[in-house]
């Protein structure tokens, strides 16, 4: 029983993985680049670890920004991608500026 539970939970975990890798990839407009990852702390984690492959791989300027809980891909001074925790971001919290 505890081994299907920790299967299950296994899946669970690499569906939201592949699912978030998918979209950064699309979002910056990427195709034929595979990453295996073997242990996911955080998704904020993933996505720093992914960029910093994709950069190190095509040469673009990418950085990882963290703002307010939200996880930016930034491009040129532009956002590329943004992540947002599962249960969303306040957004006066988001919206304020320190």
């Amino acid at each position: 029983m505890i081994l299907l539970i920790l299967l299950v939970l296994e899946m669970m975990i690499l569906k939201s993985l592949r699912r978030l890798y998918t979209s950064l990839l699309v979002a910056l407009e990427i195709s034929k680049f595979q990453v295996y990852v073997v242990i996911q702390e955080s998704d904020s984690d993933s996505i720093t670890f992914i960029v910093n492959m994709i950069k190190d791989k095509t040469e673009r300027s990418l950085a990882v920004k963290k703002w307010q809980g939200a996880v930016l891909v930034v491009e040129e001074n532009l956002i590329s991608y943004f992540y947002l925790p599962k249960n969303g971001i306040n957004v006066e919290k988001f919206l304020e500026y320190k």
